[in-house]
């Protein structure tokens, strides 16, 4: 097995191993678990994905840090 080489390549590797399904699900535990209302769906893009959560995790950090510390 090779190492990714690109974002993109990992999600596809994640795919290919039905792993990505499985980072969602974790993920939205995790929005859950820190009591943000944030539910991702099965069919979100990875690209789409990862904005989604670079974009909470920045307005966590800016806006509501204790928040972004439970996450």
């Amino acid at each position: 097995m090779q190492f990714p080489k690109t974002l993109e390549n990992l999600f596809e590797m994640a795919a290919e191993f039905g792993f990505y399904s499985k980072l969602i699900a974790q993920l939205n535990k995790d929005f859950l678990l820190a009591n943000l209302d944030v539910v991702f769906d099965n069919s979100i893009s990875p690209n789409c994905l990862k904005e989604k959560v670079q974009n909470i995790v920045l307005e966590l950090l800016n806006n509501d840090y204790d928040s972004y510390l439970k996450l």
